[in-house]
C-alpha cells in the first residue's frame, strides 16, 4: 500500500499568521514589561551567552536577537547600561573576531536611532566607550563609521547648543587635527588618513540630519560654526588632494551632507569645492559632481543661482568633453560598463537641467557666462527627447523645454520660431521610436509631457498657426485634423494623450 504523507500546506494564510504572531509579540513587548517574552529576553540578555562563550557565530546571532528585540530596552531603563556592554564592550565591538566587532558596531548604530531618547542619559558613557574603541587599531573603517554616526545621532539630540557643541568638538577635533596636519605638510602619504577623516566627519554629520526641518539651514550657533570650520578645512584638503579619487569621493559625500545641514551657510565654500572637483574629475565620478549643483538648486532655489552660475557653464563643458549625446543613440549603451557610465552621467546632467529650469532659476541659462553653451544645451535636450536608450530620459528633457518655453516664448527673440520649427516636429519623431509603446508607463509619461508642450504652444501661437505646424509635422489627413483640433481646444492633456495614442495606433505620425 502506498504511504500517505500528511503535511500542512504552506499557504498565504499561514505566512500571514506567522507575521501576525511576530508582530503582535513585538507590539505586546512595547506596551508591557511583565510578559513571558519580556522575562525570557531578560534572562537571555543578562546571561551574556553571546559574550561569554566567545564563538563568533554565537556572538553574531546574539547581536541579531538584540537588534530584533530593541523594543525591550524602551520599557527596561535598568537594562540600558547592559545594552552598551553587549554592543560596545569586550563581547561586542571589543570581540577578538572581526565579524563580531563589525556586527556589534552596526547593531549599535541601528539601535541608537529608535532608542536615541532612551539613551540620552548614557551619552557620556557612549562617548567614552567610542573614544576608547576609536583609539584602538582593532576596528575597520566601516565599523568606525558606524560609531561616528551613532555618536552623531546621540549628541544631536542632547539638550541645548552648549552641550551639543561640547560633544561635537570632542569627536570632531581629532579629525580636524589630522586634516590640518595633512594640509600643512601635503604628501600622498597622508591620502589614506585624509580619506578616512573626511569619511568619519561625513558619518558624524549624518546623525544631525534628524534635526532638520523642511526649511534648510536649521543648524545655528556654535554647532553650525563647527561644521563651517570643517568646510573651511575641506576646501583646503580639496585643493591639495582632489586629484586622488578616494579623497574626491569622500569630499563629495561630505559636501552633500553639508548642503542639507547648513543650507545657505554652505554657499561660501561651494565655488572653490566645484573648481577643484572639475580640475580632476573623471567619467566614473563626474555624475556625483553634477549632483552637487542639482542639490543646491533643489534646496536653495533662486538664492543660489548666482553662485551656481560661476561654474554652470564650465561644468556642462566638462560633461560634453567627457561624454557625448551620441551615447543616447546607441541602444547597446546599457550593455557595457562604459556605456552605463555615460548614460548615468547624461541622466545626472538632465536632472541638473530640470532643477535649473525651476521657477526663476531658468535665468541661469541666459547669463553672460552660460549663454555661450545654450545652443549645446538645447541640442542635447532635443537628442534626449528622440533617441535615449531609456525612455525615462525623454519626459525630463521635454519638461525642461516646456519650462524654457513658458519663460522665454515672448521674451527671448527667435525662441518661438525655434519651438515651431524644431520642437513640434520633434514630438512626432519621439513617438515614432520602435520602443515607444502608448500602453507602457514610461511612454505614457513621455506622452503627458508632449501633450502639455502642445497645449502651451497651441495657446501661445494661436490654434490656427499651431495646427498648421502640427498637421504638417504629424502628416495628418483632413479627416484627422478635426479630432486633433477638438483635442487641443479642450485644453486637457488627457484628451491630447488619447489623440496621440490614436495616431500612433494608426501609424500616422
Amino acid at each position: 500500500t502506498a504511504k500517505t504523507k500528511t503535511s500542512i500546506p504552506k499557504t498565504k494564510t499561514n505566512e500571514q499568521e506567522l507575521f501576525r504572531v511576530y508582530g503582535s509579540s513585538k507590539a505586546m513587548l512595547m506596551k508591557q514589561s511583565d510578559t513571558p517574552l519580556h522575562k525570557l529576553l531578560t534572562d537571555v540578555f543578562q546571561s551574556g551567552v553571546g559574550v561569554k562563550l566567545q564563538h563568533h557565530l554565537l556572538g553574531i546571532t546574539f547581536l541579531e536577537v538584540l537588534e530584533r528585540y530593541s523594543a525591550y530596552f524602551v520599557h527596561t531603563p535598568n537594562a540600558r547600561p547592559l545594552l552598551l556592554e553587549l554592543t560596545l564592550g569586550q563581547g561586542g565591538a571589543g570581540h577578538p573576531h572581526p565579524l563580531v566587532r563589525h556586527k556589534a558596531c552596526a547593531t549599535f548604530c541601528s539601535l541608537v536611532k529608535p532608542l536615541k531618547n532612551e539613551l540620552l542619559s548614557c551619552v557620556d558613557e557612549v562617548t567614552r566607550q567610542a573614544q576608547r574603541l576609536l583609539a584602538s587599531n582593532t576596528l575597520e573603517m566601516t565599523s568606525r563609521c558606524h560609531l561616528f554616526e551613532s555618536i552623531g545621532v546621540l549628541i544631536a539630540k542632547t539638550d541645548g547648543q552648549v552641550c551639543c557643541h561640547e560633544y561635537l568638538k570632542i569627536m570632531a577635533q581629532p579629525l580636524f587635527e589630522t586634516l590640518r596636519g595633512a594640509v600643512q605638510s601635503p604628501s600622498e602619504g597622508h591620502a589614506q588618513h585624509v580619506t578616512n577623516s573626511v569619511d568619519y566627519l561625513a558619518s558624524l554629520s549624518k546623525g544631525f540630519s534628524g534635526l532638520l526641518s523642511p526649511t534648510m539651514g536649521r543648524l545655528q550657533g556654535d554647532v553650525a560654526t563647527t561644521w563651517k570650520e570643517a568646510c573651511e578645512l575641506l576646501v583646503k584638503v580639496s585643493e591639495l588632494y582632489s586629484h586622488l579619487l578616494p579623497v574626491r569621493e569622500k569630499v563629495l559625500m561630505f559636501v552633500h551632507r553639508m548642503i542639507d545641514l547648513l543650507g545657505s551657510g554652505v554657499r561660501p565654500y561651494m565655488i572653490p569645492f566645484m573648481r577643484d572637483m572639475l580640475r580632476h574629475t573623471e567619467l566614473g565620478d563626474l555624475p556625483k559632481v553634477v549632483r552637487v549643483p542639482t542639490q543646491l538648486l533643489q534646496r536653495l532655489k533662486n538664492e543660489v543661482v548666482d553662485d551656481v552660475d560661476e561654474y554652470f557653464a564650465p561644468l556642462i563643458q566638462r560633461i560634453f568633453a567627457t561624454t557625448d549625446t551620441v551615447w543616447l543613440e546607441k541602444i547597446t549603451s546599457l550593455r557595457t560598463e562604459q556605456g552605463r557610465e555615460h548614460i548615468e552621467l547624461l541622466k545626472a546632467y538632465v536632472a541638473m537641467l530640470v532643477q535649473a529650469s525651476e521657477l526663476e532659476c531658468v535665468r541661469i541659462f541666459l547669463t553672460q557666462r552660460s549663454n555661450a553653451i545654450l545652443n549645446t544645451v538645447l541640442d542635447s535636450l532635443q537628442k534626449g527627447c528622440v533617441s535615449p536608450p531609456e525612455m525615462e530620459i525623454a519626459p525630463y528633457c521635454y519638461k525642461v523645454l516646456l519650462r524654457m518655453a513658458q519663460s522665454w516664448y515672448t521674451t527671448v527673440p527667435g525662441f518661438s520660431d525655434f519651438l515651431a520649427s524644431q520642437i513640434i516636429p520633434m514630438t512626432a519623431y519621439t513617438v515614432s521610436r520602435p520602443d515607444y509603446n502608448p500602453h507602457d508607463m514610461k511612454s505614457s509619461n513621455v506622452a503627458e509631457q508632449i501633450a502639455q508642450m502642445c497645449l502651451f504652444l497651441c495657446t501661445s501661437a494661436g490654434p490656427e498657426a499651431f495646427m498648421a505646424c502640427f498637421s504638417s509635422a504629424w502628416r495628418l489627413s483632413p479627416e484627422q485634423q478635426q479630432p486633433a483640433m477638438q483635442a487641443f481646444a479642450s485644453g486637457k492633456s488627457k484628451e491630447v494623450k488619447a489623440l496621440i495614442r490614436g495616431l500612433v495606433a494608426s501609424g500616422k505620425r
